[in-house]
């Protein structure tokens, strides 16, 4: 997820990374390596470059990238303040504390995601790596219907929620969290409708039939899989 900042003048956010990053000497793909490590979560060299070509659009790891730059969080984001000075630090992996995510779903036949309990998670479990996994959820596999990609036991974790895109060239080749316009959730394959606006869900089980011209909400990738206890 990213927001827009409305900076009229000035440099943008995008430039002081670029200029920051071209005064130490680093190609994209080093400042990418710094992130991927204060994050503890893979950040491409294409993550940089968009972020320096787009101009305000703000990255979600915006707090790494200022550590990373070792710069203050507010000149970086805002222009605001001296470059120099308090940095905004993350604590040591080791001292930050275990992040709980609550399992609320289970994945069932045909894909389908269910609510496991109306009130309440039933359980907790470690969140992954990296920051963001309150606004989202967990679900745990349930039976052999989404094998080979996910066993029984295995637990889904997905955060931020995006629209359809538009063009087809667009839409995730991998299986994602879909929200229906009816409220069903599935793990699918997005594929191009027959209609605009609609999309054909997939299953990852050769055996279950798709669901035609289905009206998609919004989606949001598996950013993670817990496997199942061995």
């Amino acid at each position: 997820m990213v927001f827009f900042l409305a900076i009229p003048f000035g440099m943008t956010l995008g430039d002081r990374v670029r200029d920051e990053r071209v005064a130490r000497g680093w190609s994209q793909k080093d400042l990418a390596a710094r992130v991927t490590a204060l994050r503890r979560q893979k950040t491409t060299q294409v993550a940089i470059h968009h972020i320096e070509s787009r101009g305000n659009v703000m990255p979600r790891f915006v707090v790494e990238l200022a550590q990373a730059l070792e710069v203050n969080l507010d000149w970086l984001r805002l222009n605001k303040g001296p470059k120099k000075g308090k940095i905004e630090r993350l604590p040591a992996p080791a001292e930050r504390k275990s992040q709980q995510t609550p399992i609320r779903h289970y994945v069932g036949a045909g894909d389908e995601i269910h609510i496991i309990n109306e009130d309440g998670p039933i359980d907790e479990t470690d969140a992954p790596p990296g920051y963001g996994w309150e606004t989202g959820g967990a679900a745990v596999v349930r039976g052999d219907s989404m094998r080979p990609y996910f066993d029984p036991g295995d637990i889904l974790f997905f955060r931020h929620r995006r629209s359809p895109p538009a063009s087809a060239k667009a839409l995730p080749v991998r299986p994602v969290i879909v929200y229906t316009s009816s409220g069903a959730l599935y793990v699918k394959k997005l594929l191009p409708g027959t209609k605009k606006g609609r999309f054909h869900l997939l299953s990852l089980n050769p055996l279950t039939p798709a669901l035609q011209d289905q009206p998609v909400e919004s989606f949001a990738y598996i950013e993670w899989v817990k496997p199942r206890a061995m």
